[in-house]
């Protein structure tokens, strides 16, 4: 009876889950606009910026959050590596470039972010 309970709490915690997924798709392809529109453009980007702000700020509301992952070490519970470069400047398994950050419903990872990883440099020596 317990678990049943647990179960069903849980079930309406997270009941938009899908819905939320479906948004992020409209954040990312806004966020790629953002970062391709060119200065001769300055109404189109400063009124995508507008929307971008306004839709994070509703996702805000219903505790949804995305999460930059560049700088941090890759976790493979939050990220999947997309590619691998060399990293002459970060330690190895840094994330360098982030395609899709990792989204959060609440307390719940929702979707993991896709990330570019700093691999050894080339040429590097082992340490120790």
């Amino acid at each position: 009876k317990k678990r049943t309970l647990k179960e069903q709490s849980e079930l309406l915690k997270y009941q938009g889950e899908r819905l939320v997924v479906d948004l992020l798709e409209v954040l990312d392809n806004l966020e790629l606009a953002l970062a391709h529109s060119s200065a001769e453009y300055d109404k189109l980007k400063m009124g995508l910026e507008m929307v971008h702000k306004m839709f994070v700020e509703r996702l805000g509301r219903w505790e949804i959050r995305g999460e930059p992952s560049v700088g941090t070490e890759f976790d493979p519970h939050r990220h999947a590596a997309i590619s691998r470069v060399p990293g002459n400047s970060v330690k190895p398994g840094t994330i360098v470039g982030e395609l899709k950050k990792p989204y959060f419903y609440k307390d719940k990872l929702i979707r993991v972010g896709e990330v570019v990883v700093a691999a050894e440099a080339e040429g590097a020596q082992p340490q120790g």
